[in-house]
C-alpha cells in the first residue's frame, strides 16, 4: 500500500527536511504538507499544501479525509525560547495537536503516526551525544 503522508508542522526546521526527504522516496502528490502559515514557500510550492491548525481537530480530521492519509507525522511544535516564555501555550500546542491525532488514530482514520520528541525537554546540561 503507497503511503499517503500528512506533515503537520512542515515548514519548521525538521519538518521542511523531512518533507523533501519524504517527497524525494514517495513522490510529491503522496506527501501533503501543512503548516498554520505560509512561511516557508519552498515547502508551498514544492508540492500539496494546506494551512491547517494542529490544535484544531475538525480542520485535521478534514485534511485526512480529503487526501485520505493513513500516514500523520505530527512536527507542529513552539521553539524552546518562545515556549519558556508562554509555558501554556506551548503545552497546549504540544498536548492539544497530539490528542487529536491519537484520537483519529484510535478511531481509524490514521494507521501510523509519528511525533518526535526534542532534547531540550532534557534542558541544557543534557550531553550533545548518546542521548
Amino acid at each position: 500500500m503507497t503511503p499517503k503522508i500528512l506533515i503537520i508542522g512542515a515548514c519548521g526546521q525538521i519538518g521542511s527536511e523531512l518533507t523533501h526527504t519524504l517527497r524525494s522516496i514517495h513522490g510529491k502528490d503522496n506527501v501533503i504538507a501543512s503548516d498554520i502559515s505560509y512561511n516557508n514557500l519552498d515547502i508551498v510550492n514544492s508540492g500539496i499544501f494546506e494551512i491547517l491548525d494542529a490544535q484544531d481537530y475538525t480542520s485535521v480530521k478534514v485534511c485526512i479525509d480529503k487526501h485520505k492519509i493513513n500516514t500523520v507525522y505530527l512536527m507542529a511544535a513552539m521553539l524552546s525560547a518562545t515556549g519558556e516564555k508562554y509555558p501554556m501555550k506551548a503545552w497546549d500546542l504540544n498536548m492539544d495537536s497530539l490528542f487529536h491525532v491519537l484520537n483519529l488514530a484510535k478511531e481509524g482514520f490514521i494507521k501510523k503516526l509519528f511525533w518526535p520528541s526534542s532534547i531540550a525537554v532534557f534542558g541544557p546540561t543534557t550531553p550533545k551525544e548518546n542521548t
